[in-house]
């Protein structure tokens, strides 16, 4: 999804006006347009006809009668997945190797995840300016205030701005209808917020190669409410980062392995392990975010990573972020890689493994092992091309999770 799917602050740094360098080698008087292109991340439209146990995705019920579709439960605690979400980005910012950051996007662009379109439909260009030089990330500032619909006919949840909690056991006259979302945790997210990915390896950008990168957005059980038995007591809102992934050049895809038994909006009772992977071409993982949560051997989980070794540009975990957790497929198409404790990856939560399934409703055993040491990969590699021992760490620990998307 950018990831980072993960709610990260602005690359280090201040933002520079179109065209100019914030620090490192870059040179302003060279001015280069690109494009950033927004995709859908995944979902199972035109995917699966499979619907798994009794959670399904709101879209496949749209034809059930009043009399199939299932009452909500009693104080229950919902994970939603909109089928819409229109997110706003008013910066993007390209990340030099001295952290400063140098800003490309012109004019605002909003792009819109529609949960009905197959995982990697483009959704939008952006036009994008920048100075040549040598960059090693991307930084997407977007506003905390998004716009979802939510239409849900399985189990009679409709977004209806005339709520205070912004959804309905009834759908309004004409359908679901859109309704603004804001920040629902501790504390404040401000008017913007901020999500940043390092490349793998730093990027040149010339006349002969211009910035391009890819934006994956991925709302999956990803906003969040309470239902009483009567009413909905909670406002519709989200906590964690928005589901955004940015990637160097083109699209490849999303998956979504989970133990969530569908894409759709469910209850769990304790708690859900949702792993999104974006790639960045067919065969390349780029990215991994995660709801997983259960590994504390340093205090925290910071359940991202990517296919690269540790970077960072500063060494504050609140205030910004770098890249790492050796990400990788080995030749029998396991995919590794290690949580960081916090975003500046110089400690450890947790290593792991598990085969990716190659069709939608198989399942698969993740691996892990609680660590706050990861291996670094054999042979000098910067990804896990060989699957780690992780009995060699510690405790294997076993789950089963489920290909929902391809």
């Amino acid at each position: 999804m950018l990831i980072l799917v993960l709610s990260l602050a602005v690359g280090c740094g201040t933002s520079s006006t179109p065209g100019t360098s914030g620090g490192g080698s870059t040179d302003s008087s060279v001015s280069l347009t690109g494009a950033a292109t927004f995709y859908n991340g995944a979902t199972s439209a035109a995917k699966t006809s499979m619907e798994f146990e009794t959670r399904e995705a709101p879209h496949r019920d749209a034809k059930k009668s009043p009399a199939q579709s299932r009452s909500l439960p009693a104080t229950a605690g919902w994970n939603i997945s909109p089928n819409q979400l229109t997110v706003t980005i008013p910066e993007i910012d390209f990340i030099t190797s001295s952290g400063g950051n140098v800003s490309a996007l012109a004019t605002t662009c909003t792009a819109t995840y529609d949960s009905s379109k197959p995982s990697a439909t483009q959704l939008g260009t952006c036009a994008l300016t920048l100075a040549s030089g040598t960059y090693v990330g991307v930084a997407i500032t977007y506003n905390t205030t998004f716009q979802a619909v939510v239409n849900d006919t399985t189990n009679n949840i409709y977004s209806d701005p005339t709520q205070s909690s912004l959804l309905n056991t009834t759908a309004p006259s004409g359908g679901a209808q859109s309704v603004n979302v804001g920040f629902g945790g501790s504390g404040s997210a401000g008017t913007t917020n901020g999500s940043t990915t390092y490349f793998p390896t730093p990027q040149t950008f010339s006349a002969t190669s211009t910035p391009t990168i890819s934006i994956f957005i991925d709302p999956t059980h990803w906003l969040q409410t309470t239902f009483n038995g009567t009413l909905f007591s909670q406002t519709l809102s989200w906590t964690g980062g928005a589901s955004i992934y940015a990637n160097i050049g083109g699209a490849g895809k999303a998956l979504l392995i989970s133990d969530a038994g569908t894409t759709g909006n469910i209850h769990p009772m304790q708690g859900f392990n949702d792993f999104k992977i974006f790639y960045s071409d067919a065969t390349t993982p780029a990215a991994v975010a995660s709801t997983f949560k259960s590994c504390t051997t340093s205090g925290s989980v910071f359940s991202g990573a990517w296919n690269s070794a540790p970077q960072t540009t500063c060494t504050s975990a609140s205030g910004c972020y770098g890249a790492g957790g050796y990400l990788g497929l080995d030749s029998s198409s396991n995919l590794s890689w290690a949580f960081p404790s916090d975003g500046t990856f110089t400690s450890y939560a947790a290593v792991m493994s598990m085969p990716i399934p190659t069709t939608v409703g198989n399942t698969t055993t993740l691996s892990y092992v609680c660590s706050d040491t990861a291996p670094a990969p054999a042979g000098g590699a910067t990804t896990y091309t060989t699957m780690p021992t992780l009995s060699s760490l510690g405790t294997v620990v076993t789950t089963q999770l489920t290909l929902l998307t391809d």
